[in-house]
């Protein structure tokens, strides 16, 4: 994965199943059956998809160059066969 977009898409099929959608404040997602998840900024819906969530990963603070390359040896990538749950969290950022 070489770009820091990412785009997050309830959809009817997809690598990852959707268990529950619960909404904590404001309004929830629309109920979809499965999540994909895209290396890139998906600028239209795909076919069939109930919504997208686009994000970007932050650069990284508070660690050296060290601590960065020594964290990236050893981190787990998405998709491995021993990840069987994860959680998605979606939070809108504003100035205020």
């Amino acid at each position: 994965m070489d770009s820091r977009f990412f785009s997050f898409v309830g959809a009817p099929s997809g690598e990852w199943r959707i268990l529950s959608i619960a909404g904590v404040a404001g309004e929830s997602l629309e109920n979809a059956s499965c999540l994909q998840i895209h290396n890139a900024n998906l600028v239209a819906l795909p076919e069939g998809a109930c919504w997208v969530l686009r994000g970007v990963t932050s650069n990284t603070r508070y660690t050296t160059r060290a601590e960065q390359t020594a964290l990236a040896t050893i981190q787990a990538p998405i998709g491995r066969p021993s990840c069987s749950h994860a959680a998605l969290i979606p939070i809108t950022k504003n100035a205020l």
